[in-house]
């Protein structure tokens, strides 16, 4: 019985897929939060969370943020900002190589291209030259518990 229902819900979950992306919480092993189809963080560790850089054109050794602590999204753009534990931490984020103790992202899914700073500075700076608002960021543990209880996320308008 154990295997059965175990086969339907995966048959399910296949089935809705396609058309869950913006209210789907997890897979099969790791969270999820959905950002701009088909950008999403993830978080496998439940203190880790990362934006996979598969479908991103890599700027100076820019990798996918991860150790993402706050974030926010206005289309076409999402705002990371990312730190690491320490200085020995394997998984904070890195810029043009470098593995550095804190970063802000801004990923252009149009492009889709990625840029990191290493200060809030340059960050400010570069949404300033470009026109583009500061947004505030969102602690990313409390934006997906409360996606993961409401299926809502602030940056997606609740359908009519």
């Amino acid at each position: 019985m154990k295997r059965k229902v175990q086969e339907s819900l995966q048959s399910d979950e296949l089935l809705d897929r396609e058309g869950d992306f913006y209210t789907r919480a997890a897979g099969w092993d790791y969270y999820r939060l959905p950002l701009i189809d088909p950008f999403e963080a993830s978080n496998t560790t439940g203190d880790l969370w990362l934006i996979s850089n598969d479908l991103l054109s890599s700027i100076e050794g820019n990798s996918g943020p991860c150790g993402i602590k706050s974030i926010n999204v206005d289309k076409p753009y999402i705002f990371v900002y990312c730190e690491a534990k320490d200085k020995k931490d394997e998984f904070g984020p890195v810029l043009r190589g470098q593995a550095v103790l804190k970063a802000w992202f801004v990923i252009n899914v149009d492009t889709p291209v990625i840029d990191g700073f290493n200060n809030e500075e340059d960050y400010i700076n570069y949404l300033s030259q470009r026109h583009i608002s500061r947004p505030s960021l969102l602690d990313i543990d409390s934006v997906w518990q409360e996606f993961k209880e409401t299926k809502k996320l602030p940056w997606v308008d609740p359908v009519q």
